[in-house]
């Protein structure tokens, strides 16, 4: 029988298939690829997620023993503001978003330990990140706007004391925001995995070489040269061409 390392190194999405997740099949494999990649380099590692909703990026991460902690940011709001010019309204409506019931949903996938779920009901702009445990690893998922992202990336860096992994999902959303991040950042180590999972290193050794990674390559190698430093990523600068390029 498949254990859940067996399964993660295998990038097995039905890991992710327990409870509601917005992430499409290729998102959730990259996901995988940077949880199992993480664990075996570190051996037990923090994860610290903005933007939590039902939990559907925790799955896996709740189950396994070698995530000691999981510190979830999110302040629960009823609407959220999105940068994605098709939507009228300017955002999307989260209903029964509630802590508890992401904890519910979380609480029925197998070996799963919600004991070690630290929810923090609140926008990265009202906590101090010295006061939360130091994360090796960061998912930013919350407001999909350009201030918000930016907002929350500074925050990772800050509650990583400036050396760790973070990692954003809807790049083609705002891509100027963490373009800008990562510009700002040093050293910085940035690339993109399917579907549009952005990754940026600060100051660790990279996750990049991992064989389960490359697999997720967003991009043929030959681009990564643009992308593989600082001073490279600032050719992309141009927010809005990168946006139609990824879209």
């Amino acid at each position: 029988m498949s254990t859940l390392r067996d399964r993660l190194n295998a990038l097995d999405v039905t890991l992710m298939e327990h409870t509601v997740s917005q992430m499409l099949v290729a998102d959730k494999r990259s996901v995988l690829a940077l949880h199992a990649a993480i664990a075996d380099r570190l051996g037990h590692f923090t994860y610290l997620e903005i933007g939590s909703y039902k939990g559907g990026s925790l799955q896996a991460l709740v189950a396994d023993e070698r995530c000691r902690k999981i510190i979830s940011i999110d302040p629960r709001p009823e609407w959220v503001a999105d940068d994605r010019s098709e939507l009228a309204s300017g955002g999307w409506v989260y209903s029964d978003n509630t802590t508890q019931g992401m904890l519910d949903g979380l609480a029925t996938i197998p070996g799963a330990d919600v004991s070690k779920v630290e929810a923090i009901e609140l926008g990265t702009d009202e906590i101090d990140p010295a006061g939360v445990d130091r994360p090796d690893i960061c998912f930013v998922d919350g407001e999909h706007t350009h201030d918000a992202v930016l907002r929350d990336a500074r925050f990772c860096r800050a509650a990583m004391r400036g050396s760790g992994v973070v990692a954003f999902h809807d790049f083609a959303i705002v891509p100027g925001a963490i373009l800008e991040f990562v510009r700002e950042s040093h050293p910085a180590f940035g690339y993109l995995l399917r579907h549009e999972t952005f990754v940026v290193e600060l100051g660790t050794p990279t996750l990049f070489s991992d064989a389960r990674v490359k697999r997720q390559l967003r991009l043929p190698s030959p681009a990564w040269p643009l992308l593989n430093r600082l001073h490279g990523l600032r050719l992309l600068a141009d927010a809005r061409r990168l946006r139609r390029r990824f879209r």
